[in-house]
């Protein structure tokens, strides 16, 4: 447990008062652990929030909403160029003008609401979604460790260096 445990100027958070945190780079060893553990949990909450129900929604010519979770690869539906298609959840769809995914086709590459530019819609296939390699925020995080270790090595070296008695 936390007993006896004492807040260390070296440390972002309180520690046992055994831990030794006054050694060179302790803060920078701390940090990237921190952190790595908070990069951790972003990705957990980010893979919870991809599990969320895939559809795509097409309205049809009688503005009757159809609702299609799985591939199909035959519509009966009579859909018209210029409606809005809805697509929820993390995952993309690829809609093509002919039965089993032949003909002209139109990605639908994240969530929300879409143009339809076919003439019409006849079969409904869900797709890998491109992505970036890196999460935006994983990047801006990789990044901003990257800064703050730099920082922390100037300081380090410059406080040697400005510190330093000159001989001769």
């Amino acid at each position: 447990g936390l007993a006896g445990a004492e807040y260390n100027k070296h440390a972002l958070f309180l520690v046992p008062a055994s831990w030794n945190l006054n050694c060179k780079g302790c803060v920078l060893r701390i940090t990237m652990f921190t952190m790595a553990h908070f990069i951790l949990v972003i990705l957990y909450i980010k893979s919870s929030l991809a599990e969320k129900e895939c559809s795509v929604t097409i309205p049809d010519f009688n503005n009757t909403r159809h609702t299609y979770a799985e591939n199909t690869t035959s519509l009966s539906i009579d859909s018209r160029k210029g409606e809005i298609l809805t697509v929820e959840g993390d995952c993309c769809f690829q809609i093509f003008d002919s039965n089993f995914g032949d003909g002209e086709s139109q990605l639908l590459d994240s969530a929300g609401d879409f143009r339809l530019v076919l003439e019409k819609v006849s079969s409904v296939f869900i797709v890998e979604c491109i992505s970036p390699a890196l999460h935006p925020v994983l990047k801006f995080f990789i990044i901003s460790i990257a800064i703050i270790i730099l920082l922390y090595i100037i300081w380090c070296k410059g406080k040697e260096h400005l510190f330093k008695r000159r001989t001769g």
